[in-house]
């Protein structure tokens, strides 16, 4: 098992995380005697922005897009290489406008 990583070992990193973790117990409770709700209270709502909103829905339809097949574009690839790939202008040109105006 590897316990070193980057120059340093497990312990040390426990270490920080017990103090990060102490750290952040005690601004809660400081937060709290100063009678300030601390910011994980279980009774606040979460608000996204509308931009974060249209990020997820970005995100959601890229999910939807068909994964590139390595194989086909490698067939595209050889056949422009060699001259035998054919493109049909007029089925081109109509993709574009109707993509560009529909």
């Amino acid at each position: 098992m590897v316990n070193e990583i980057n120059g340093t070992n497990s312990a040390s990193t426990s270490r920080s995380s017990n103090k990060r973790a102490s750290a952040e117990s005690a601004d809660n409770q400081q937060s709290t005697a100063s009678g300030q709700t601390p910011a994980s209270s279980p009774s606040e709502g979460l608000e996204l922005s509308s931009q974060a909103q249209l990020l997820g829905r970005l995100e959601a339809d890229i999910g939807k897009l068909p994964e590139i097949d390595p194989e086909r574009v490698e067939a595209i690839s050889n056949a422009l290489n060699n001259g035998q790939f054919v493109i049909d202008d007029a089925s081109l040109a109509q993709s574009i406008i109707d993509f560009e105006f529909k």
